[in-house]
C-alpha cells in the first residue's frame, strides 16, 4: 500500500496552510500520532479506533499495556509496525507504515 497522503495539519493541530491552500503530503507520521492522542469514541465513523495515551499516563495501566493498544490499534488501520517500543517512562519509539 503506497504512503497515506492526507490533508496535513500544523503543531498546533490547525490546518496546515501553504500558498493560500491546505498543505496536502505524506500523512503516515500525522496518522500515528492522532491514533496515540485520540481516546476511543473520538471518531464517529470509528467509535473503536483511537489508543487514548493520556489514559495510560493517569492511570495504573503499565507500558506493555500501552504497547499491546498502539499494536491493536494501528494493525486494525493497515500499518505495519517495523518497530515499537514503549520504556517505562512511557517514551515511545515506533517505526511503522502502511507499507506491504
Amino acid at each position: 500500500m503506497a504512503k497515506p497522503v492526507d490533508i496535513l495539519i500544523n503543531d498546533d493541530f490547525d490546518l496546515k496552510v501553504e500558498k493560500g491552500d491546505f498543505a496536502i503530503g505524506d500523512a503516515n507520521q500525522q496518522h500515528q500520532q492522532l491514533f496515540l492522542l485520540s481516546q476511543k469514541g473520538m471518531w464517529k465513523q470509528d467509535p473503536k479506533a483511537g489508543v487514548g495515551v493520556m489514559d495510560f499516563l493517569l492511570d495504573d495501566l503499565g507500558p506493555e499495556e500501552l504497547r499491546s493498544s498502539i499494536t491493536e490499534q494501528f494493525k486494525a488501520d493497515g500499518m505495519k509496525i517495523n518497530k515499537l517500543e514503549v520504556k517505562s517512562d512511557y517514551k515511545i519509539t515506533v517505526d511503522a507504515d502502511y507499507g506491504s
